[in-house]
């Protein structure tokens, strides 16, 4: 959720990711995947899933693995401040 969170903040643009342990026990991303996280485990041999990504105005990491199943949510920060700031000048000489 932080690193998320920070890419956001760094007005990185965040589409949704899935990220998961494969079968050889090492981490692998796919960006825009159009499958669900079960289908990981058939399609890609996933022991583990996470899709990361933004939903209505807010960060969401859901995760899956043989354990159960969790959502975690929080609002985005908002970056239309940011850019306005960015853009301003500190100071005048």
């Amino acid at each position: 959720m932080e690193v998320l969170e920070a890419g956001v903040q760094a007005g990185l643009a965040s589409g949704e990711w899935m990220v998961f342990v494969g079968p050889e026990g090492g981490y692998q991303m796919i960006s825009g995947y159009g499958g669900s996280l079960e289908s990981l485990e058939w399609d890609r041999g996933a022991s583990r899933a996470w899709r990361v990504g933004r939903q209505r105005g807010h960060l969401v990491v859901e995760g899956r693995g043989a354990a159960g199943r969790c959502v975690i949510e929080r609002a985005a920060p908002d970056q239309q401040a940011r850019r306005i700031l960015s853009q301003a000048a500190l100071y005048r000489v």
